[in-house]
């Protein structure tokens, strides 16, 4: 499901050539546990196996699990440099599963590239309501 989501990714932003793609590998996922402790995500084994694609001009990160593509609003905190990660906080309106009707909570999620390390390939970490995903990007 996830290389279709970013092979759909991939078509729409066909000829586009501001736009600075990676595409990530997930080395770890986990969940924060009551006592705020760290713990292995519940589908970890099945997730790790998934790929993370991200948009830095549009600030779209493309997950199942760890994206922000289906929040209402974006916000590029940091495009990143050689001296800075690119950092993307996102999050939803209220009421932001349809079923609920209006309630009164927001989700959230937050990216981070570490687009100032050398070489091609880039450490991440992503965090939401699921957990916490971390890997590499090229």
């Amino acid at each position: 499901m996830a290389v279709l989501k970013a092979a759909c990714f991939l078509l729409l932003f066909a000829g586009r050539g501001d736009a600075q793609i990676y595409y990530c590998a997930l080395t770890d996922v986990v969940t924060i546990t009551v006592d705020g402790s760290f713990a292995p995500f519940p589908l970890k084994d099945s997730v790790l196996k998934t790929q993370l694609v991200v948009d830095t001009d549009s600030g779209k990160v493309f997950h199942p699990f760890f994206g922000n593509s289906q929040y209402d609003f974006l916000t590029i905190l940091d495009h990143g440099s050689e001296i800075s990660a690119f950092k993307v906080v996102a999050n939803s309106k209220e009421s932001s599963r349809l079923e609920d009707g209006v309630a009164g909570f927001r989700n959230a999620a937050f990216f981070q590239l570490f687009t100032y390390e050398e070489g091609t390939k880039k450490p991440f970490m992503a965090i939401d309501a699921n957990g916490m995903a971390i890997g590499v990007c090229e």
